[in-house]
C-alpha cells in the first residue's frame, strides 16, 4: 500500500475512533461549532468595524461635544456590548464547553485503551515494552485534545476570517475579495501539500519519543539489577543514547519547520505588500476612510489566520504522529476470545479433564502436547513434576485459558472451558504465580483482590492462615501498609504468603500453585504448607514445585517429558517404580533436583 493511501487510511481510523465517542456529545459539540465562528467575529472583525464607521465619519468634520453621544452613543452600545458579549459570554461559554467534552471524551478514551490493553492475552505483553504502552496511551488521549484544540482555536477562526472577509470586501471591493479568496484557498492548499514531507519527520520524533519512555521504564522496573551488577552508568550511556536519537530527530523536524516557515514567511510578506497597493490604490479610487480601515484590518486578521495554518498543518501531523501507535494496537485482535453467546459457567466441583490435547507456542517450530490426555477428578490434590520445558506451566496455562489449545479440549466439570467467559473461568481458580506480583496499595488490599467482597474479617483470617500476620503485626501500619510498586517493600517469602492469602480468600474450588513456596525459607515453608493443606481441602488442586518434598504428601504425582505423561501415580508408589520420578527423588540434594 503507497504510503499516502496508508497515511489517508490511519487519518480515517483516527477520526472513525474519535467519532465513537464524539457523536454522544452533540449537546456540547454542537454548541462549540455555533459559537466558535460567533466569538471569531464579535472579537477579531465586529469591533474593528464599528471603529472604522466611527472614523469614517470623524473624517467628515469636527463633531462637537454635545453632539458626541447623538453621533456616537449607537456606536459606543454596540462595542461594549460586543466587547462583553464575545470575550465574557460567548468565549467563557465555549471555552466551558470545550473543557466539559474534553474531559468526556479523554474518561472514554482511556476506558477504551485499557478495555483494549486488557483484553489481550499474556503473550501480547511478553513482546511489548509496558513503559511504551502507557506512553503511547497517554500520547493518544493528548491527541485528541490537541485535535479539538486545532479545530476550535484555529481551524473555525480561520474560516469565519475568510468568509466575513470576503462578504464584507466584495460589495465594496469586489477585485480584491475574489483575489482574497484565490489567495486564501491557494495558501492552505500549498500548507497541506508542502507539509506532507515533513511526516516521516514528525513519525520518527514520536517513535523516538516513546522509545525513551520504555527504555526508561524497562530499566528503573529492574533496578535492583541495575545496582546488584553496578550497571549504572552502562545504562545511563544506554538511555543517554535514546535521548540523543530523540534530540536528532527532534532537531530535524524544528529544521524542516523553518524552511517551510521561512518559505511562507516570504508568501505573506509578499501578500502584506500587495494588500497596501490595493488600499492604496481603493484611496485613490475614493474609497472612504473606514472602508480602507476595514480592508486593512480584515486583511491583516485574515493573513494572521492563513499564518497559523503552518501551525494548524504542525498540530495536524502531530495528531496523527500521537495516535497512529494506539491506532494500531487498535487493529490488533486478541487471540483469546469469550464466545458470542457464553454458556452460563457450571463450575462447582472442580472436576477437570484435558482431552486430546495438541498444543504448539506462538512462534515455536515443534509441537509441546500432541493428543494429551489426563483426567483430574474433583477434590484430588495433584502435583505436576518434570524438567524445565516438560509442559509443567503450559499445563496450568491452558487450564486459566492464556493460551488456547490447538485442537482437542479442556474440560472443567464437564463444561469447555471456551464456552464460557474468560472472566467466569479464572474466578473460580485461585492462582498463585511463582513470582508474586502485587499492587502498589495496602496488604489489605492485595489480599482481598481474590475476593473484592471479603470482609475485613476474612481478609483477615486469610491473613492468619496464609502466616501474613507474623510480619504484619511488626508493621506501623498493620494491613494497611503499603508494599510499593510489585510490593518491593516486602521480602520474596512475605509477598509469596501475601499472595497465598489471596488465594485462600478468593474461595475457588480450583487452586494451582505454581511453585508457590519457591521464595519462602524453610521454617516459613513449613508454616505454609498447613496454610496450603487448609486451602487445599475439599478443593481440586494443581501443585508445581523443583523441590519435589514439597509435593510428597499430595494425593497423586504426574511425571511429565517433553509434553508427555510418563508416570501417574502417589509418592511412594513411584518410588516403588523405580522409573523417571525414583531417579528425581535420588537426585536430590536439599529437596530440590539436581543434574
Amino acid at each position: 500500500m503507497a504510503d499516502p493511501t496508508r497515511k489517508a487510511l490511519t487519518v480515517f481510523r483516527i477520526l472513525r475512533h474519535y467519532w465513537r465517542h464524539f457523536r454522544h456529545f452533540p449537546h456540547y459539540w454542537i454548541p462549540l461549532l455555533v459559537l466558535t465562528p460567533i466569538g471569531a467575529f464579535l472579537n477579531n472583525f465586529a469591533i474593528s468595524y464599528i471603529i472604522a464607521g466611527v472614523i469614517d465619519r470623524l473624517s467628515q468634520g469636527r463633531i462637537p461635544l454635545a453632539d458626541v453621544w447623538n453621533v456616537f452613543g449607537q456606536d459606543i452600545i454596540l462595542l461594549v456590548a460586543c466587547t462583553v458579549l464575545g470575550e465574557l459570554v460567548v468565549w467563557r461559554l465555549l471555552i466551558w464547553l470545550l473543557w466539559r467534552l474534553e474531559a468526556m471524551m479523554v474518561e472514554r478514551l482511556y476506558a477504551d485503551c485499557f478495555d483494549h490493553l486488557s483484553g489481550q492475552p499474556q503473550v501480547f505483553f511478553s513482546d511489548r515494552f509496558v513503559g511504551s504502552l502507557v506512553s503511547t496511551v497517554n500520547k493518544f488521549t493528548n491527541s485528541y485534545i490537541t485535535f479539538v484544540d486545532t479545530v476550535v482555536f484555529s481551524v473555525l477562526p480561520l474560516l469565519t476570517a475568510i468568509v466575513v472577509t470576503i462578504a464584507v470586501l466584495a460589495p465594496v471591493a469586489p477585485l480584491y475579495a475574489a483575489g482574497v479568496a484565490v489567495v486564501s484557498t491557494l495558501f492552505i492548499a500549498i500548507s497541506i501539500v508542502t507539509y506532507r514531507p515533513l511526516s516521516r519527520l514528525v513519525n520518527d520524533e514520536a517513535e523516538a519519543h516513546t522509545a525513551i519512555s520504555g527504555r526508561l521504564a524497562d530499566v528503573l522496573s529492574n533496578i535492583l539489577v541495575v545496582k546488584s551488577f553496578a550497571r549504572e552508568v552502562t545504562e545511563r550511556r544506554g538511555f543517554g543514547d535514546q535521548v540523543g536519537e530523540h534530540r536528532t530527530a527532534t532537531l530535524r523536524l524544528m529544521s524542516g519547520h523553518i524552511r517551510r516557515d521561512i518559505g511562507f514567511g516570504i508568501a505573506l510578506t509578499g501578500l502584506v505588500t500587495v494588500t497596501l497597493l490595493a488600499i492604496l490604490v481603493g484611496q485613490a479610487s475614493g474609497l472612504s476612510v473606514g472602508t480602507l480601515i476595514v480592508m486593512l484590518t480584515f486583511s491583516m486578521s485574515l493573513f494572521g489566520q492563513l499564518w497559523n495554518v503552518t501551525q494548524v498543518t504542525r498540530s495536524y501531523n502531530r495528531v496523527i504522529g500521537d495516535a497512529t501507535p494506539m491506532v494500531e494496537l487498535f487493529e490488533v485482535t486478541s487471540t483469546i476470545n469469550d464466545p458470542d453467546r457464553p454458556e452460563h459457567p457450571r463450575i462447582a466441583a472442580g472436576n477437570i479433564r484435558f482431552r486430546d490435547l495438541t498444543f504448539t507456542y506462538p512462534g515455536a517450530h515443534a509441537q509441546l502436547f500432541s493428543g494429551m490426555s489426563l483426567d483430574i477428578p474433583a477434590g484430588q490434590r495433584v502435583g505436576l513434576v518434570g524438567a524445565s520445558g516438560s509442559g509443567k506451566t503450559s499445563i496450568t496455562r491452558l487450564l486459566l485459558r492464556f493460551f488456547d489449545v490447538d485442537s482437542g479440549a479442556v474440560l472443567i466439570d464437564g463444561q469447555d472451558i471456551r464456552d464460557i467467559t474468560q472472566q467466569a473461568l479464572r474466578s473460580r481458580i485461585a492462582f498463585v504465580p511463582q513470582e508474586p506480583l502485587l499492587f502498589h496499595r495496602s496488604i489489605a488490599e492485595n489480599i482481598r483482590y481474590g475476593r473484592p467482597g471479603a470482609t475485613d474479617d476474612e481478609v483477615t483470617a486469610a491473613a492468619q492462615r496464609a502466616q501474613v500476620m507474623e510480619f504484619v503485626e511488626d508493621l506501623p501500619d498493620g494491613l494497611a501498609t503499603l508494599v510499593g510498586e510489585r510490593g518491593v517493600k516486602l521480602s520474596g517469602g512475605q509477598r509469596q504468603r501475601v499472595a497465598i492469602a489471596r488465594a485462600i480468600v478468593s474461595d475457588a474450588p480450583i487452586l494451582v500453585l505454581d511453585e508457590a513456596t519457591s521464595a519462602l525459607d524453610s521454617l516459613s515453608e513449613a508454616r505454609i504448607q498447613v496454610a496450603l493443606e487448609q486451602a487445599m481441602q475439599g478443593r481440586t488442586t494443581i501443585a508445581i514445585a523443583h523441590r519435589l518434598s514439597t509435593l510428597q504428601s499430595m494425593s497423586r504425582l504426574i511425571v511429565l517429558d517433553h509434553g508427555r505423561v510418563v508416570e501417574d501415580g502417589p509418592h511412594d508408589a513411584l518410588i516403588v517404580e523405580g522409573g523417571v520420578y525414583a531417579d528425581m527423588w535420588g537426585r536430590q540434594s536439599g529437596g530440590f533436583v539436581t543434574n
